[in-house]
């Protein structure tokens, strides 16, 4: 790439126009990362209601979750 298209791209992507948009590619991919990861945890909990096998597995699932939202907590402080 010569000297002149790394200028132009720097220009068009750190403009506001770019920079907005980049910051609002990022927030709507964070966002379906997190709806994916709700409705993992919607269709585990649907079939465990579903099978109502054991009602132990249900709290395990709870648990299993706010385990990992401490371990989250704990890796960013």
């Amino acid at each position: 790439m010569s000297v002149g298209k790394v200028t132009s791209w720097r220009k068009k992507v750190f403009s506001p126009v770019g920079l907005c948009t980049l910051a609002t590619a990022g927030y709507l991919y964070m966002l379906t990362e997190y709806f994916k990861l709700e409705y993992r945890v919607y269709k585990e909990r649907k079939a465990l209601e579903e099978h109502d096998a054991d009602p132990t597995k249900f709290n395990m699932l709870i648990r299993e979750r706010v385990v990992s939202r401490e371990m989250g907590k704990q890796s960013q402080s």
